[in-house]
């Protein structure tokens, strides 16, 4: 942490407008100390929240996500959270009991085929844990931009992509993952007012007090 308070001093004083963005994954009292006294991180990504997400949709029960956002209030006045529903690498279930994150797990790959880092998380897109439905995948968004926080959105998620297909099981689960945009499909969903991504951007220009 001295490092970090030594970093962002650097940065405060000779790049105005540079983010430092803390990527570490543990319940919120762990994450929480990357802020410092406002002089260290100026964001960090809310892993617990985005776990807790898909375990709030699996039951059926926002309020699995109250808890959560209560004891992520407490941060320095200059701070902010990121949030997030998938990234480059995993939907982690690190910060939950062992129990839950394998019920988790087991939930979302249960032929446990994207396993990621002995079964703490899975390497899917939201195509794949939704199979493709438009109104669920939509759904999580409307979750995500309702929370406090920035939301930070993986590239393709927008579009509802889905994991590549291989015909070979790949060593490293994350590569599926990370293949090229789909920008034929973009072009369809631009031009469609019910897509997936029309839906995402009407979220961000709320979000952004833009107008409908």
């Amino acid at each position: 942490h001295g490092i970090l308070k030594r970093i962002r001093k650097h940065v405060d004083d000779n790049h105005p407008g540079v983010i430092l963005l803390a990527e570490a994954s543990g319940p919120v009292e762990k994450i929480r100390p990357y802020f410092g006294n406002g002089d260290e991180c100026h964001m960090v990504f809310n892993f617990p929240l985005m776990s807790n997400i898909y375990r709030a949709i699996k039951k059926n029960d926002m309020s699995v996500l109250e808890n959560i956002v209560k004891e992520s209030l407490d941060i320095p006045e200059n701070g902010q959270w990121t949030t997030f529903i998938n990234n480059h690498d995993e939907i982690t279930f690190t910060p939950l009991p062992e129990p839950e994150r394998e019920e988790m797990v087991s939930w979302l790959d249960p032929e446990n085929i994207y396993s990621f880092r002995g079964g703490r998380g899975v390497s899917m897109r939201l195509g794949d844990v939704f199979k493709g439905d438009k109104e669920k995948i939509i759904n999580i968004f409307k979750i995500l931009f309702g929370l406090p926080g920035s939301p930070v959105i993986y590239y393709g998620s927008e579009i509802g992509m889905k994991n590549l297909k291989q015909n070979w099981e790949l060593s490293d689960s994350r590569k599926y993952l990370r293949g090229n945009f789909d920008w034929q499909e973009a072009e369809v969903q631009i031009n469609d007012p019910g897509s997936i991504f029309s839906h995402v951007a009407g979220m961000v220009r709320k979000k952004l007090n833009l107008g409908a």
